[in-house]
């Protein structure tokens, strides 16, 4: 049996070396696939109730400054472009829009290419040979989390495409390949990225603190040559861009605020607020008096105090704080876009104050969180999320038909459809292929295998630097998410994504002399070094073990839940939405899940039995 496996392997290897040389050669074909696969076997998803507000709705505060502008008005010109083609009219891109499904699968065919052309980008980064860039392009395309938000409506579909575009031209640059092309792209990808989502203006750091980080490490060598002098250029240019780039996005932000007539504010505090609203249903009734009493001591503004109150008894803000604050607000004078504004400045300054109040529980809510992040979230359940959104939105959409426009005649979002769609998902092959492998495993892989090329001096130390700087970045991204919202999987994108870059890099890297570091500094891998990196993977295996014992906590939940709901029958459409979300979370992200929908339960019993009164 040996022999003949031995003699499989021989026959079989001149073959696939062939096929590997010829895809690392042409990796756009292995590229495309997953993309014809997902629009072939799929409509296109839909990032719930936050798409209408950045695709659909006229200008306004939620899509020029709580959502960026850039991707919310540049994404509509697929809109415009299709149907006056096909319909020879169409609205302009700056008002309320009216897509028909034609116009959405263009909008999501553009975002496919731009994926495409991100991978590709960062396949040619690297002075890889034909069957290297060939498993990493397998390997990239292996990725469903990359595919399934390029087809999904929303601003989070761009996330993959301009941070992989901003790592390889940054790699480029770095490694002195790069042109005034790769310039043009590193910032082009940059300012679409800052004009997508917030937590993308972290990527405005990377490549300047590289440079810096790389600058003094010549330094402290003493030793000042060509290379430093390049590369305290190449850190200037980069922070010329970073900051022109931020100056841009805040002046288109400036100039469509005074076209439609929106006052400038804050407007994160309500997504703020949903951090707050995880905390309290894990504090006890006295901890919960506690937190409130600290809050409302950091400020003697009675607005502010309210806006503190309510968001200790409604949860988040969108829960009916924000109706409690408007009234105060109406009841002072206050009307339109004016009480608008100054009910998001109180809100962000309650925000602020809780922040300040916050009690150490908290911490350990988001450390928790954190961990869950890397295991046992995986590339399947990241991938997820766009066909659940659309699953959820289509139920509100058969809830509140006409709140939403022309939005409910699209195939996508009818029930009948959405349902086997979220179905198909959990039992696509490409999807779910992934499903038992976490983060952390893949991380602590690459960066194992990485640290061991590096011993053998298979790859430099100048892209091992730039592999750990990458998964730095994401890694920030992903703690910023946890502390200002809550973990879930689709804010774990970026995470994935810098993970696969990296992944790439170090498997991949060669060790090409680039001079980014002097030459008197050489790695130091000790077995002390590669202990640890075994002991975080074991600790990681451990975490995943305990998130998936909480059935009992679960099951209890379930109980209480239940004997709310038959006490109260008007509730039974609640109880069917809860049951429908349930069957569709998985297990770690279902526990805070019910204990969010039992506080609510019990608000809602509370605010029935005082309109019985």
């Amino acid at each position: 049996m040996h022999q003949r496996l031995l003699w499989f392997y021989l026959r079989i290897r001149p073959i696939l070396e062939l096929v590997i040389d010829w895809i690392g050669k042409h990796p756009l074909i292995i590229i495309v696939f997953p993309s014809i696969w997902l629009f072939i076997r799929y409509k296109p998803f839909w990032k719930d109730v936050d798409v209408v507000a950045q695709l659909i709705a006229a200008p306004g505060s939620l899509n020029i400054l709580h959502c960026p502008p850039i991707y919310c008005f540049l994404a509509r010109l697929p809109f415009w472009l299709t149907d006056t083609l096909t319909h020879a009219a169409a609205p302009p891109i700056f008002s309320e829009q009216h897509p028909s499904l034609l116009a959405v699968r263009a909008l999501i065919f553009f975002q496919h290419v731009g994926l495409w052309f991100a991978l590709r980008y960062l396949l040619f980064s690297v002075g890889w040979s034909d069957i290297s860039r060939g498993i990493a392009a397998v390997l990239l395309s292996s990725v469903a989390s990359f595919y399934t938000f390029a087809h999904t409506a929303g601003s989070e579909a761009v996330t993959a495409v301009t941070w992989i575009t901003v790592f390889s031209a940054g790699i480029r640059i770095l490694l002195r390949r790069a042109g005034w092309r790769d310039w043009i792209i590193y910032s082009a990808a940059l300012l679409l990225a800052v004009g997508s989502r917030k937590v993308n203006g972290i990527l405005l750091l990377w490549l300047p603190i590289v440079t810096l980080y790389l600058c003094s490490r010549w330094l402290f060598a003493r030793q000042h040559g060509t290379e430093l002098k390049l590369l305290l250029r190449t850190g200037a240019v980069a922070l010329v861009i970073s900051l022109s780039i931020g100056g841009i996005e805040k002046g288109f932000v400036l100039v469509l605020c005074r076209q439609f007539s929106v006052i400038e504010r804050p407007t994160d505090g309500a997504t703020f607020s949903d951090r707050f609203e995880t905390l309290t249903a894990w504090l006890s009734p006295a901890e919960n008096a506690d937190f409130l009493a600290n809050g409302l001591a950091m400020t003697n503004d009675p607005n502010v105090r309210l806006a503190i109150e309510a968001q200790l008894k409604f949860g988040s803000y969108h829960l009916g704080g924000e109706k409690v604050i408007e009234h105060a607000l109406s009841e002072q004078g206050l009307s339109g876009e004016e009480l608008q504004a100054e009910r998001d400045r109180i809100i962000s300054r309650a925000t602020q104050c809780l922040y300040q109040a916050t009690p150490p529980k908290l911490f350990a809510i988001i450390a928790k969180e954190f961990v869950r992040t890397w295991a046992p979230t995986s590339d399947y359940r990241v991938a997820r999320s766009g066909p659940f959104a659309t699953f959820l939105f289509a139920r509100f959409l058969e809830e509140m038909p006409s709140r939403w426009s022309d939005l409910p005649r699209l195939p996508m979002f009818q029930l009948e459809n959405a349902r086997p769609a979220l179905a198909a998902v959990d039992r696509d092959p490409f999807i779910n292929h992934w499903q038992n492998i976490p983060i952390a495993l893949w991380c602590l892989s690459f960066v194992f295998l990485g640290i061991g090329r590096l011993i053998r001096q298979r790859l430099s130390l100048e892209l091992f630097v730039v592999a750990l700087s990458i998964i730095a970045i994401g890694t920030i991204a992903d703690l910023a998410s946890c502390v200002l919202a809550y973990g879930q999987p689709r804010y774990t994108l970026p995470l994935l994504i810098t993970v696969f870059v990296s992944g790439c890099v170090l498997l991949f890297g060669t060790n090409q002399p680039n001079n980014l570091l002097p030459s008197k500094i050489q790695p130091k891998i000790t077995p002390a070094v590669l202990c640890i990196i075994l002991s975080v993977t074991l600790l990681a295996f451990v975490k995943a073990t305990e998130i998936l014992t909480n059935e009992a906590e679960i099951n209890g939940l379930l109980k209480e839940l239940q004997s709310n709901r038959e006490e109260e029958t008007a509730f039974s459409d609640v109880a069917e939405d809860a049951k429908a979300k349930i069957l569709n979370i998985p297990v770690d992200e279902l526990l805070p899940f019910l204990r969010r929908t039992l506080k609510e339960e019990k608000k809602r019993l509370d605010v029935l039995e005082l309109f019985s009164h």
